[in-house]
C-alpha cells in the first residue's frame, strides 16, 4: 500500500501529550496505530524487559555479512549451547481453583534396581538448582514418576489431583499448519532445540510449593517448571513466544525452533537465513535461553519437523512414517483397524482419495457388525501401502498467487484439490442436466415452472447477484434457502443444490405421487428422493403425504406400543381384585387374585352361567371381604345385567378390559399361568397339586420380602416343612405399597425403552379400525371417534356400529387408525352407546382425503 505522505500531530492519552507521525494512504480503513506508537502510548506492554533487548540484536555488522558455518556458530555462541541452564526472565505462576480441596498423596515405592540412578538424578537436579528439599508442611503433595530413557532417568511428578485444581491459561498451541503458509520461498532450514526446555522456566515461591512430591529420601519441590503438570505446555509455549517475539524467519513450536532462509535465489535465502539465525542466537544469549548442540540441524535443504519433512521443494512425508505403515501387520480385530486408519489419516494430505479407500475398513467398525475379513479389505490395505510409497510433494501455499479449486463427489466423501497458478487446470463446464435421468419434456417442464415460480426467480436473482453476509439481509421469499446457499447454483434456467434439482412448487404434488408409487414408508421414500430432488422441508412433506395415503392406511401395520399405564397401587389387602375364567383338564375354573398380596383363589365352575360365577364370587367375598374394585375381561358372564346388579349390591366398581387385549387384565392372566403350571408339574410328578399351591402361597416374593399369605393374612401358613412356632405367629407386614411402587417403576422403565406415546386422539377425528377377527382382507376400516371416556379409551363408530377402543394396539388385539398417522390397533366386539371398554387399540385418521 503506497504512502502518500506523512504528517505530525499531537495526541493526548491519559492526560499526557504524545507527538505521533502518521502515514497517509488512499483507503477507506480506520486509522491504525503501529507497534512502536502503541508502546510509547502505554497501550501495549512487552513481556521481555527492554534491557534484555540490546540494540545490536536486529543490526548487521561486518561479521554478520560473512558466510556462517556450523563451527562458527558454535564458537561465536558457545555460551548459548554449552553454558549451564539458567532461568529465562519472568517467574511462572500457577493459578488454583479455590474450591478444590488440597490433596496429600501417599508415597509410592521406587524399584530397588532404579534407586541408585534415581538418587543420582535427584542430586543432580538439586545441585543444578531445579529441586530443593522440603521440611515445612505443604498443602499439596504429589507422587514421583520416573521415566527411564536410554541415556538418563527423567524425574516427573504425578500431579493428577493438582491438575484438577489448576486453572488453564488457554494459550493457542501452534501447529505445523500455522507455519507452512510462511514458507513459499524457503530454501534453507536450521532446526534448534531448547535444552531441557521446562527447566529454563523458574517458578515463583507459591507455585513451587504446589509441586511438592514424595521421594524415598523425603519430600522435594520443583524450583523450575516440572514435567507432568497439565498447564506446563501452554505456559512454556507462551513464554517461548514472548522471548522470541519480533524475530523474522523464526517459527517456534513446543521446544523446537525452526529458522528459515527465504529468497528468490539460494544466495538470497542463505543470507536471509544467516541474518535470522544470528538474530536468534543473540536473543537467546540476551534472555539466557540455552539450546542443545546434539539436536542441531544446521543449514539444510530439508529438515525433519513435527512428523514431516520441510524441504526446498515443499512438504514431504516423513520416511519413518512410510516405513511404519509398511511394517504394520494385517489387522486381526477392530482395534487394529482403528489403529491403522488413525495412523494413515495423519498422512491424509499426502494420500488423495484415502477416505474412499478406507471405506470398507470403516464398515468393520460399525456397531453390532460381526468381524469378517474379506478380500476387499486386503485390497484396501495393499492400496494404502502402495499410496504411502508414492506420495506427492506438496507445495507451500503462497497467499500472493491465485488458486484453482477442483472438487469431486463420491458416495463416501467430497474431495477438493487446491492448486496454485503454477499448476495448469483445464477449465470445463459441467452440464448438470446430462446427469439427470429425465426426458427432455420433463426437463423443459421443470425449467418452465421454475421461470413461473416467484420464489425460485427471487432465489435465482440472489444466487447470480451474490448472497448477503447476514441472513437478516436476505429477502424473506428465499430466506428458507439460506442454510443451503453454498450448494445452490443456476444452469439453463434450472436451480440445483449440488446434484439435486430444485423442484418448483407447482410440480411438487405430482412428484410426491411419483415418489410414493411403490407405497413404501415415509423414510424410505425420502431416501429415494433425496439423491435427485430438493425443496425446503421436503422430508416433512414426504412423510405427511405418506401418512395421508388411504391405501397405506387401509393395509397398515400395528402401531408403536405406547408407554406403560399401570393400575392404581392398592394400599391394603383385597382392595383391588382381578378375575378370569379358564379351562384346565376339561373343566372350567374361576381365579380371583388380590393386587396387594398377589394371593389368588380358584373355584371349580360346574357351568359357565352368570349365576354360578356370582355364587363363587360371593363365597370368596364372604371369606376375604368386599373389594373396592373388580377387574375382569368382557366375557358374557361379566358383561351382563346380573353381574352389574351384583356389583351394585355388593358395593364394588366393576371395570372391564379391552376386547382382545388381555394385557389390561394382566394380574389375572398371570395367576392363570401360575395355576396351570403348578397343576401340570404336580400331575407329572405324581404329587398333590393343593400342596404345591400351599407352598407357592407361602413362598416370599422377590423384591417384596414377604409371601402372598403374609401380605394378605399377616401370618405364615404351616406347611410340611419344619418351622419354629414363633414364625407362625401373626405379624403385620409393612412397606408393601412402597415396594410395589418401586417394582412397578422398574417394570415401567424396562417396558418404556421401546415404547412411544402416540398423539392424542380428538373427538370427531376420523380413525381406522384394525380388521375384525375373521376378516382376511387385512383392511383397516374407516370410522370416527365419538367420545373419550378415559385415558386412551374411546367410543368410535365404524359402519354404523359403536366400538370401545384404545389408541396404540399391539399384535393380537383390535385397533383403530387414522388416515393421517400410521396404524393404531383396534377391536372387534360391538356394543351400545355406553362407555367404551378400556385400553382398546385405535389409530387416527385425518379429516383430509387420502391421496390414492
Amino acid at each position: 500500500m503506497p504512502s502518500l505522505g506523512k504528517f505530525h500531530t499531537d495526541c493526548v492519552v491519559r492526560g499526557k501529550i504524545h507527538r505521533l507521525v502518521f502515514e497517509i494512504v488512499n483507503t477507506k480503513q480506520k486509522p491504525l496505530l503501529g507497534g512502536a506508537a502503541c508502546t510509547d502510548l502505554g497501550l501495549v506492554k512487552f513481556t521481555i524487559p527492554r534491557e534484555l533487548l540490546p540494540a545490536e540484536v536486529n543490526t548487521i555488522d561486518a561479521s554478520q555479512s560473512m558466510p556462517l558455518t556450523k563451527e562458527m556458530l558454535l564458537k561465536d555462541f558457545h555460551d548459548v549451547f554449552h553454558d549451564p541452564i539458567e532461568s529465562v526472565p519472568g517467574n511462572i505462576h500457577f493459578d488454583l481453583n479455590p474450591e478444590v480441596t488440597p490433596v496429600q498423596c501417599s508415597p509410592r515405592n521406587v524399584p530397588v534396581a532404579l534407586k541408585a540412578r534415581v538418587k543420582e538424578e535427584l542430586d543432580k537436579h538439586v545441585k543444578a538448582g531445579n529441586l530443593t528439599p522440603v521440611t515445612e508442611p505443604t498443602a499439596w503433595i504429589s507422587n514421583m514418576v520416573t521415566v527411564a530413557k536410554p541415556d538418563k532417568i527423567r524425574i516427573c511428578i504425578d500431579p493428577k489431583p493438582l491438575n484438577q485444581a489448576l486453572l488453564r491459561s488457554h494459550y493457542h498451541m501452534p501447529t505445523l499448519e500455522d507455519v507452512l503458509y510462511k514458507l513459499p520461498k524457503a530454501r534453507v532450514f536450521t532446526l534448534v532445540d531448547a535444552r531441557d526446555a521446562f527447566l529454563q522456566c523458574k517458578l515463583d515461591e507459591e507455585s513451587s510449593r504446589l509441586t511438592t512430591f514424595w521421594t524415598p529420601w523425603g519430600r522435594m519441590r520443583w524450583l523450575k517448571l516440572p514435567f507432568g503438570v497439565s498447564v506446563a505446555p501452554e505456559i512454556y509455549q507462551r513464554k517461548q513466544h514472548e522471548l522470541l517475539s519480533g524475530l523474522a524467519g523464526i517459527e517456534p513450536i513446543a521446544d523446537d525452533i525452526l529458522v528459515v532462509g527465504c529468497g528468490d535465489t539460494d544466495a538470497e535465502a542463505e543470507e536471509d537465513h544467516n541474518t535470522n539465525l544470528r538474530a536468534l542466537m543473540q536473543r537467546c544469549r540476551a534472555v539466557k535461553l540455552r539450546l542443545s548442540e546434539r539436536k542441531l540441524q544446521f543449514k539444510l535443504k530439508a529438515v525433519h519437523f513435527h512428523g514431516h519433512v520441510l524441504s526446498t521443494e515443499g512438504l514431504k512425508i516423513d520416511p519413518e512414517k512410510t516405513q511404519a505403515v509398511l511394517d504394520m501387520p494385517t489387522p486381526t480385530d477392530a482395534k487394529a483397524v482403528q489403529r491403522m486408519i488413525g495412523f494413515v489419516t495423519y498422512l491424509a494430505k499426502f494420500l488423495p482419495g484415502l477416505s474412499e479407500i478406507c471405506e470398507p475398513l470403516r464398515r468393520l467398525l460399525d456397531k453390532d457388525t460381526a468381524w469378517h475379513w474379506l478380500p476387499k479389505h486386503d485390497d484396501a490395505i495393499r492400496e494404502i501401502k502402495r499410496m504411502v510409497t508414492n506420495t506427492p510433494v506438496l507445495k507451500y501455499y503462497d497467499v500472493t498467487k491465485p488458486v484453482t479449486i477442483q472438487s469431486s463427489d463420491t458416495p463416501y466423501v467430497r474431495q477438493a484439490v487446491c492448486s496454485m497458478d503454477s499448476f495448469q487446470v483445464e477449465d470445463s463446464e459441467l452440464d448438470q442436466a446430462q446427469h439427470l435421468d429425465v426426458t427432455d419434456f420433463r426437463f423443459r417442464q421443470i425449467a418452465q415452472h421454475t421461470e413461473m415460480d416467484d420464489v425460485l426467480q427471487a432465489l435465482t436473482s440472489v444466487i447470480l447477484r451474490g448472497w448477503p453476509d447476514f441472513k437478516e439481509d436476505t429477502p424473506l421469499l428465499v430466506r428458507e434457502y439460506w442454510p443451503f446457499r453454498d450448494e445452490l447454483n443456476v444452469q439453463n434456467s434450472v436451480l440445483y443444490r449440488g446434484k439435486c434439482v430444485v423442484i418448483p412448487k407447482a410440480l411438487r404434488a405430482e412428484l410426491l405421487r411419483r415418489i410414493h408409487t411403490s407405497h413404501i414408508g415415509g423414510e424410505a421414500c425420502y431416501r429415494r428422493a433425496r439423491d435427485t430432488l430438493f425443496w425446503p422441508n421436503m422430508r416433512t412433506e414426504i412423510k405427511d403425504y405418506v401418512s395421508n395415503c388411504s391405501a397405506c392406511n387401509e393395509y397398515a401395520r400395528a402401531q408403536q406400543k405406547e408407554s406403560l399405564m399401570s393400575h392404581d397401587i392398592p394400599t391394603r389387602p383385597w382392595q383391588t381384585v382381578s378375575m378370569d375364567i379358564f379351562s384346565y383338564a376339561g373343566q372350567d375354573f374361576i381365579v380371583l387374585v388380590d393386587h396387594y398380596s398377589d394371593f389368588w383363589e380358584i373355584d371349580l365352575l360346574p357351568d359357565l352361567s352368570a349365576d354360578t360365577l356370582i355364587t363363587c364370587c360371593k363365597s370368596q367375598f364372604a371369606r376375604y371381604g368386599q373389594p373396592d374394585k373388580v377387574l375382569t375381561d368382557n366375557g358374557p358372564q361379566f358383561a351382563c345385567e346380573q353381574f352389574r346388579k351384583f356389583a351394585a349390591k355388593w358395593g364394588f366398581n366393576h371395570v372391564t378390559s379391552s376386547p382382545r387385549y388381555p394385557k389390561s387384565n394382566g394380574k389375572a392372566e398371570s395367576a392363570v399361568k401360575i395355576v396351570k403350571s403348578l397343576c401340570k408339574r404336580a400331575k407329572l410328578d405324581g404329587t398333590d397339586k393343593w400342596q404345591a399351591i400351599l407352598h407357592w402361597r407361602n413362598t416370599p416374593t422377590e423384591g417384596l420380602d414377604s409371601s402372598p399369605a403374609q401380605r394378605l393374612m399377616s401370618r405364615r401358613l404351616k406347611t410340611s416343612l419344619p418351622v419354629a412356632d414363633s414364625l407362625l405367629q401373626p405379624w403385620l407386614v409393612t412397606g408393601v405399597t412402597e415396594k410395589l411402587r418401586l417394582k412397578r417403576r422398574l417394570a415401567k422403565s424396562a417396558y418404556d425403552i421401546s415404547a412411544r406415546d402416540l398423539p392424542e386422539l380428538n373427538v370427531g377425528e376420523h380413525i381406522r379400525m384394525r380388521p375384525l377377527p375373521g376378516d382376511r382382507t387385512g383392511r383397516w376400516q374407516l370410522g370416527q371417534c365419538l367420545q373419550k371416556v378415559a385415558p386412551r379409551s374411546f367410543v368410535v363408530e365404524v359402519d354404523g356400529t359403536l366400538y370401545g377402543r384404545k389408541p396404540g394396539g399391539s399384535a393380537g388385539c383390535g385397533a383403530l387408525s387414522p388416515d393421517a398417522t400410521a396404524g393404531r390397533a383396534g377391536a372387534e366386539q360391538p356394543h351400545g352407546p355406553g362407555p367404551c371398554q378400556r385400553r382398546e387399540g385405535c389409530r387416527w385418521s385425518s379429516n383430509r382425503p387420502g391421496p390414492g
